[in-house]
């Protein structure tokens, strides 16, 4: 997992993954304030970046689900409001919840998580396939307006 501010963060810093370079760059080049002018829903940035722009309220912890992924990156990117984001190691073999599904990419997980952080506006978590996180963990009752970009693994 890779944690940072977005406005410090250069696409060619991941020289190894054309996925990534193309994510990041259109994060870079839209900006927050493009990025807040979004419309709630997708955009298909590329075959292999596709951007969902997400407005909620976070969850209570307990109802807050711990995810994974198998073939797809997360760049979680908030953009207004405040969010805390849970974070465990695959090699914990924490217990699933579901099977996996391949056509969402995603299975769910229960048990202990390794720490969390708290994103506030253009702080960023990537999370690759051995990271499991638990995002949209309510700090407060804002409305919190964020970036989901999905990065299809090309490495």
């Amino acid at each position: 997992m890779i944690t940072g501010m977005i406005s410090n963060v250069k696409a060619s810093d991941f020289a190894y993954s054309k996925n990534l370079q193309d994510a990041f760059a259109y994060l870079q080049k839209e900006g927050i304030e493009g990025l807040l002018n979004l419309p709630v829903g997708k955009v298909i940035v590329s075959e292999g970046v596709k951007v969902n722009r997400n407005s909620y309220v976070a969850k209570e912890f307990a109802i807050a689900r711990t995810e994974g992924h198998k073939e797809w990156c997360d760049i979680q990117l908030v953009l207004k409001g405040k969010e805390d984001f849970g974070y465990a190691d695959l090699s914990k073999n924490l217990p699933t919840t579901t099977v996996y599904d391949p056509v969402k990419d995603v299975v769910f997980y229960d048990g202990e998580l390794d720490g969390i952080i708290h994103l506030r506006p253009g702080m960023f978590a990537l999370v690759f396939p051995e990271d499991l996180h638990k995002p949209c963990i309510k700090v407060n009752d804002e409305q919190v307006e964020k970036i989901v970009v999905k990065v299809k693994i090309d490495w």
